[in-house]
């Protein structure tokens, strides 16, 4: 325990160190202080300069990953010959009753239910 509090000491003597200025490097003339805020300014957009656009980029993708994953499981659901009262119980949607119509889960449910019927009607 002691070694740890010798090199926290040992730092922050390095730290204060480093930071500490002789009087003589110290100037106080206004071009030279122009100088350094300019030299802030400058820097400091350089280094928080970004793209705007690019956070708006990943929900447009996310959006169609997610609508074309979905549809391909709806496709492998009526690959698989499930009925549309077993789909409406895997999206979770039976202790809702009327609520159900509400649900974000629900159009996903009339999507597969027209596509069950246009198979039926397809297949007769």
């Amino acid at each position: 325990m002691r070694l740890c509090y010798l090199l926290l000491l040992a730092a922050a003597t390095l730290l204060a160190s480093a930071n500490a200025v002789p009087d003589s490097k110290v100037s106080t003339s206004d071009d030279s202080l122009r100088t350094l805020i300019d030299d802030i300014h400058v820097s400091s957009k350089r280094h928080l300069r970004a793209a705007d656009n690019d956070e708006e980029r990943a929900v447009p993708i996310l959006g169609k990953l997610t609508s074309y994953l979905n549809q391909k499981t709806l496709d492998l659901w009526l690959f698989q010959g499930k009925d549309p009262k077993e789909v409406f119980r895997i999206l979770k949607l039976v202790g809702l009753k009327g609520r159900a119509v509400q649900h974000k889960r629900w159009k996903y449910y009339v999507r597969y239910l027209n596509m069950w019927k246009d198979a039926r009607k397809n297949a007769a």
